[in-house]
């Protein structure tokens, strides 16, 4: 279970852009569809079966309202393309506080209702993964790293988180047919 925001339109024309560009070199890598485009908040479990799930999911129904009301909707900007050796994903620069802000104060209400945040790692960046390896690159390691280095993104790229989802489900890659979705909830904008 994760708590994602989806790209605005601006971010989305960008990754087209950036797929675009690698797939001229890298065809038969795996490229994320629009739909399935995310960055992760907050995950708030994995690896639990569907019975633990459905366990969260019913704490969740009363006070999910009051949990997802009145959050703040961060402001990320500064894009650049970001790889390792799992994919590509544009990284965005936080404009302030505001989103470890709202980390924080999910943690805090889904603390509030019984509900333990487990993740696999502690979310400190914010990235949208829009790229993976399937198979071994065509050309050598370091002119692929060459390439993606000289990659350059919109860096006039600015995104306000509006909008949050929760979503569940076995899923791969965000795969959004794959996965069962609650939302939007709507943020409140932040001043800057």
């Amino acid at each position: 279970m994760t708590i994602i925001a989806r790209p605005s339109n601006e971010v989305l024309e960008e990754i087209k852009r950036l797929q675009d560009h690698l797939f001229k070199i890298e065809p038969d890598q795996y490229y994320y569809p629009g739909q399935d485009l995310h960055m992760t908040v907050l995950e708030v479990s994995f690896d639990k079966s569907s019975a633990e799930v459905k366990a969260i999911l019913d704490k969740l129904k009363d006070p999910l309202s009051s949990i997802m009301d009145d959050l703040p909707g961060p402001v990320i900007e500064t894009p650049v393309l970001g790889f390792d050796q799992k994919g590509c994903a544009l990284n965005f620069v936080p404009h302030d506080r505001t989103l470890q802000w709202l980390r924080e104060l999910l943690r805090e209400r889904l603390k509030g209702v019984g509900i333990q945040p487990q993740s696999r790692y502690l979310p400190s960046s914010a990235h949208v993964s829009f790229f993976r390896y399937l198979q071994p690159i065509k050309m050598d390691k370091d002119q692929w790293a060459d390439y993606l280095i000289k990659t350059r993104s919109n860096v006039n790229v600015r995104w306000t988180i509006s909008d949050l989802f929760i979503t569940w489900g076995a899923n791969w890659y965000g795969r959004r047919q794959s996965i069962h979705e609650i939302g939007p909830f709507r943020t409140i904008p932040s001043a800057s």
